[in-house]
């Protein structure tokens, strides 16, 4: 599992499945929030279906 934090986010993603994959999923993932003007804590792509935690 690698790690990428920021000051308030971070990003979860394997070391061991896809890298495009993951950045495909990211993008999108990305750009939905950016869309929505949504705020997310955690983003964890290491699975099939991305899991956010949402800011409060």
């Amino acid at each position: 599992m690698i790690v990428l934090n920021s000051e308030d986010r971070e990003i979860l993603v394997s070391a061991t499945k896809d890298v495009r994959l993951q950045v495909a999923q990211l993008k999108v993932v990305l750009e939905q929030f950016k869309t929505k003007a949504l705020q997310f804590k955690r983003l964890d792509v290491r699975f099939d279906k991305p899991i956010v935690v949402y800011v409060q």
